[in-house]
């Protein structure tokens, strides 16, 4: 994508309850218990419950009202995270040449000009910390902080 030539509207979101989806959503094999310990899948991107892992990051408890069970699935399901702690998200188009993928899940991307963030970091400046990836809506990014 290129540079902005006029404004656009900025889809913003703001507090502590995000589902995941499509890649990023419930891995296959797993249930997710409503108060269970949600986790992030370093290595895929997509969320698991909690369990003995190296490669799981917690980020809140399941808040679906009921189970949610993809253990017989063949791709990730739609799952409803309650945080830990509030946060302000926003979406970005995702570049084309490096984009961001599912499995940069809780992991940094980087401005690539003042709409489009990218998976390159060389030359290039920190945006925030990636909570999703959508083919239509793009990146979704808590910006860095620097204030």
């Amino acid at each position: 994508m290129s540079a902005l030539t006029q404004g656009r509207m900025v889809r913003r979101l703001q507090g502590n309850r995000l589902q995941f989806s499509g890649s990023n959503g419930l891995a296959i094999g797993q249930k997710a218990y409503p108060g269970g310990l949600a986790c992030v899948e370093t290595s895929t991107g997509t969320i698991k419950a909690g369990a003995s892992s190296s490669a799981l990051v917690p980020i809140g408890h399941f808040a679906d009202l009921d189970v949610i069970d993809n253990s017989g699935g063949s791709a990730p399901v739609p799952v409803t995270v309650l945080l830990g702690r509030e946060h302000n998200w926003q979406w970005y188009v995702n570049d084309t040449g490096t984009a961001v993928t599912a499995t940069g899940l809780l992991k940094p991307c980087y401005i690539l000009d003042d709409q489009t963030v990218t998976g390159a970091s060389s030359g290039n400046s920190k945006a925030g910390i990636v909570w999703g990836v959508d083919s239509v809506k793009g990146v979704l990014v808590e910006l860095e902080e620097v204030i």
